[in-house]
């Protein structure tokens, strides 16, 4: 019995992570199985641990967050058993994703990380992504690593009101048409 309902998680994770078109960060997997009440917090990350090491997820780990997508060997095992998942747990991921969509994208459309470039010299780089394209790639180097630490966890909340700026300060004319051409 246990072996087939860990059989079962692993086959809702690569459903989920199969439905969606970015990565999911470990506490969004875990907020639907907990959520739901399927399994417990260790239980379900001894899954994904073990899934890793199949190599039917991935795991990319970025400062603090730790990502999951499906890989193609998830893809090919998830099309062999996908009658294996019950259409209730089905209905369950679909109705969670449906949801919470909007929110696990916008979770993931706004990156931050730092990296040290030089002894006390840190480049912070943050980005806005809309799905497989970058709108905004700032990359700003700083003294030291609080300094990155904090331009990272600022950037989730200020990126909207920079990304509008910096695009209406740079398609402004200052009052010139641009567009016209001096004879």
């Amino acid at each position: 019995m246990q072996s087939e309902m860990l059989m079962l998680y692993k086959l809702m994770i690569l459903y989920i992570l199969d439905r969606i078109d970015f990565p999911m960060t470990d506490s969004q997997l875990t907020d639907f199985f907990i959520g739901k009440n399927y399994t417990d917090y260790f239980t379900l990350h001894e899954t994904i641990n073990d899934m890793t090491e199949d190599g039917f997820i991935e795991k990319e780990v970025v400062r603090n967050k730790t990502l999951y997508h499906i890989t193609e060997a998830g893809g090919e095992a998830l099309s062999f058993f996908f009658k294996d998942i019950s259409s209730a747990a089905r209905a369950d991921i679909d109705e969670y994703l449906s949801a919470q969509r909007y929110q696990l994208k916008e979770e993931q459309s706004t990156p931050a990380d730092y990296y040290e470039i030089k002894h006390s010299e840190y480049l912070a780089e943050c980005k806005i992504l809309d799905r497989d394209s970058v709108l905004l790639d700032v990359q700003i180097t700083v003294s030291n690593e609080a300094e990155a630490e904090r331009l990272c966890n600022n950037w989730k909340e200020n990126s909207t009101d920079i990304y509008t700026y910096i695009i209406t300060k740079l398609l402004s004319s200052g009052g010139k048409d641009t567009t016209e051409q001096e004879g």
